[in-house]
């Protein structure tokens, strides 16, 4: 499940009308791997499993013999982050999750792939504080990117404005600094 919705990016914006839902959707999963890499973090909860993993692509299912999804706190409707593995590495919403597999809704596929690698699967805990700063960013994307791609100032009569440099990942500082208590520190 991604970090909102549609009609919670709409309720955030106060938006009533269907005219953007279409580019909305789109934007929030590109929006949402921006947002943890701005942030440097998938918030993770502090639920996770390691280890070997095999990959069922009949099932889209997550299996690990020795594992334990249920025991360690896994339920149905989570957001998990995969990491380590050559294809499967992303964000997945667990459908079932099982003593020894999480099933993953339909929207994403998991990928055959050779076992051994050393994987983790992570819960995620979306903060509900960082809502409101997403739907600035997806907002910006689908009302001030799109429409001004390349634009950096433009003039009608004696009207003129300049759009200053762009912040991370084109987006305003201000809207960055929205982002700021999330943000974990970068080394090296």
């Amino acid at each position: 499940m991604p970090i909102m919705s549609v009609g919670e990016v709409k309720t955030y914006l106060g938006v009533t009308a269907s005219t953007h839902d279409a580019i909305i959707s789109l934007l929030i999963p590109e929006v949402q791997q921006r947002l943890t890499e701005i942030c440097n973090t998938a918030f993770e909860s502090g639920v996770y499993i390691s280890g070997s993993f095999t990959w069922n692509t009949s099932s889209n299912a997550i299996v690990q013999s020795a594992g334990n999804f249920l025991g360690q706190g896994f339920a149905n409707g989570d957001d998990i982050y995969v990491s380590g593995s050559y294809r499967n590495d992303g964000y997945h919403e667990v459908l079932t999750a099982g003593t020894t597999s999480v099933t993953i809704v339909s929207s994403t596929t998991i990928v055959d792939e050779l076992s051994g690698a050393s994987v983790i699967v992570t819960g995620v805990k979306w903060p509900t504080g960082i809502k409101a700063a997403f739907s600035a960013l997806v907002k910006y994307d689908y009302s001030v990117r799109m429409n001004q791609m390349g634009v950096q100032s433009e003039s009608v009569g004696d009207y003129s404005v300049s759009y200053g440099t762009p912040g991370i990942y084109g987006y305003p500082d201000e809207l960055i600094r929205g982002l700021a208590y999330w943000q974990r520190p970068r080394f090296g």
